[in-house]
């Protein structure tokens, strides 16, 4: 059984789960425009660069987000693990809960690689809760790479093609 503060932080663990997973699906996928004016086209430019660096692929930033997550979630569980205090049948489920963590990301992993492979330019993969969410860093996706895509997210997970969800974002 898990006591009282084992259970909040079992909860806070969640909502850190659930957190990221809301920064993914609500993070802006407007591409943002800089404007130059004639008169000032040296210090539009400088402006547009320095934002332009200031401001980090989507890609790149889930993926170190998704990382840094995952890694204080790693870390949170291993110390309930080394906690002597721990009765046994917590250690296993905090166990289980750590071994899914890293099957989980084995999987967004191998997705994800997959699709960069068959020659899409970047792609992200969030699985949970028996679902699969793709981003494709893509213009437009047409038919046939939703069902390419669809079909690596199947055979890495197992997890039905209606419980897929595939969009595409534009850099």
């Amino acid at each position: 059984m898990i006591d009282g503060r084992k259970f909040l932080n079992l909860s806070f663990l969640g909502f850190c789960i659930l957190a990221l997973f809301l920064f993914a699906c609500l993070y802006p996928f407007k591409s943002e425009q800089v404007r130059s004016f004639s008169g000032n086209s040296s210090k539009a430019k400088q402006q547009s660069s320095k934002h332009l660096t200031a401001r980090k692929d989507f890609f790149v930033e889930y993926r170190l987000d998704r990382e840094r997550l995952r890694s204080q979630q790693s870390e949170f569980l291993e110390d309930i693990i080394r906690d002597p205090a721990v009765d046994s049948v917590t250690r296993k489920e905090v166990n289980d809960r750590l071994l899914k963590l890293n099957t989980t990301a084995e999987q967004e992993l191998n997705i994800e690689n997959m699709i960069k492979a068959k020659g899409y330019e970047d792609a992200i993969a969030i699985v949970h809760d028996g679902c699969v969410d793709i981003i494709i860093k893509a213009g437009s996706l047409l038919g046939e790479d939703v069902a390419t895509i669809g079909s690596i997210a199947v055979k890495n997970t197992g997890i039905n093609l209606e419980h897929i969800v595939i969009m595409n974002k534009s850099s």
